[in-house]
């Protein structure tokens, strides 16, 4: 076993700024209120708008296999560096959209695009470069307090422009708003080349389609990936398609929905905090097991409460705040399993193959999300015991049928886990 030395100590201190600072500002552009508001006065309609929410995980799941070839290629490191200095040009295109008049939304688009396609390199090279000094007793440990800090970064961040921003933001305020995002998100390149140099084993590669051919020969690797896909599908339209409930139905104020989805980013570091204790306490299979039934029961509950009125938004915001702590604590431990299950000799391939399916989960979740609803084949409004619905209750609906499918490959004998007690001493 390695010893914990003064370079990795530097390495995970380091990752962790970097990533405070590029989820930080990542969150601005993809997952809050802000580029819904933004979107929208730009003259983008609901499907546009949900749109922009979906492209990045989307690209992710389309693209993570290609770039993993990149990371093999070239090495993680350089790919990672390279990729976040294309994806601050799309950032600062985004904008700057909102000067080119008739062509706002397309440039609006592209903007989010370039800088989607760019994130996924940085996925595709992050897992593998932090591979080569995370320690595998660490991984729970590090993945958790690294994403609790990011979390705890864009809570404050998202909070703050809340507060600051009104009721109803001009367009030139919400450009102040990504702008103050776009310096936040360079951190993310200061701090990765602060990163100390650790050797890349898996630099000399067969084709990536031998390694591909590998990784769907790993049964329980492919078991995990189809899991983890099913539960993102479930999951992750769920905050888009409330904020854009409570912005077009509830007719929430600008500010409200700023705050609101401050508290569901505040639901993540609850979740990514205790996930690496509950991993050790309850086992790999029971912890998947009791966040799998938090899901179907936060998204029942999303179903059932009414969003009228303060105290209905406030509601709406604790159980979002719950799905996203969910969320984050299945990343946690997600994130270890995907190390732990990818071979030695294959791995930037067998975890980029892993995310062809997690991230391709949530976009196709967002994605679809914006489809059902923009196209009208949902009922705009039902009603089930007398309280009306809309057609983004019918989202949680079909959300909850999802998990609920998903639920039966934990009950698969065996299924992706090696061991179902406790992992021994906290290894992972």
């Amino acid at each position: 076993m390695r010893a914990v030395t003064r370079e990795i100590r530097c390495a995970e201190r380091n990752a962790t700024l970097s990533s405070c600072c590029g989820v930080t500002g990542e969150a601005m552009l993809t997952d809050s209120a802000v580029i819904l508001l933004y979107a929208g006065l730009l003259g983008a309609g609901d499907f546009l708008s949900l749109l922009t929410m979906a492209v990045l995980p989307l690209l992710n799941g389309l693209l993570i296999l290609p770039m993993a070839g990149l990371a093999s290629a070239c090495g993680s490191r350089k790919l990672v560096l390279r990729a976040n200095a294309f994806a601050l040009a799309g950032y600062l295109l985004t904008a700057a959209a909102a000067f080119a008049d008739d062509a706002a939304v397309p440039l609006m688009l592209g903007g989010i695009l370039l800088f989607s396609i760019c994130q996924t390199g940085f996925v595709a090279g992050w897992f593998p470069m932090l591979d080569t000094f995370l320690l595998p007793e660490r991984r729970t440990l590090f993945l958790g307090r690294m994403r609790f800090f990011h979390q705890i970064s864009a809570v404050a961040f998202l909070g703050i422009l809340g507060a600051v921003i009104g009721k109803t933001p001009a367009v030139g305020t919400l450009q102040l708003a990504l702008l103050a995002g776009v310096l936040v998100f360079a951190g993310r390149l200061w701090f990765i080349s602060r990163i100390p140099h650790f050797p890349e084993p898996e630099r000399v590669r067969a084709p990536l389609r031998a390694g591909l051919r590998a990784a769907t020969k790993n049964l329980p690797l492919v078991l995990f990936s189809l899991y983890t896909f099913l539960l993102n599908l479930a999951m992750f339209a769920v905050v888009p398609v409330m904020l854009l409930y409570l912005k077009n139905v509830q007719d929430t104020p600008g500010d409200w929905l700023v705050l609101i989805s401050a508290a569901a980013f505040a639901g993540m570091p609850a979740g990514y905090l205790p996930a690496h204790w509950l991993d050790r306490k309850l086992g790999r299979k029971n912890m998947f097991r009791l966040l799998h039934a938090v899901v179907i029961l936060d998204l029942a509950a999303l179903l059932l409460v009414s969003a009228s009125g303060a105290s209905g938004a406030v509601c709406v915001a604790l159980l979002l705040a719950l799905c996203n702590g969910c969320i984050a604590a299945n990343s946690v431990v997600a994130g270890a399993m995907m190390m732990e299950l990818a071979a030695m000799g294959n791995k930037a391939v067998a975890m980029a193959f892993w995310g062809v399916f997690y991230y391709g989960g949530s976009g196709v979740a967002r994605l679809g999300a914006s489809l059902l609803i923009a196209s009208g084949v949902l009922a705009a409004n039902w009603s089930i015991g007398g309280q009306t619905m809309s057609s983004s209750h019918s989202v949680l609906l079909i959300g909850v049928s999802i998990a609920l499918f998903a639920g039966i490959i934990l009950l698969l004998p065996g299924s992706f886990f090696r061991s179902s007690g406790p992992a021994p001493g906290g290894r992972n």
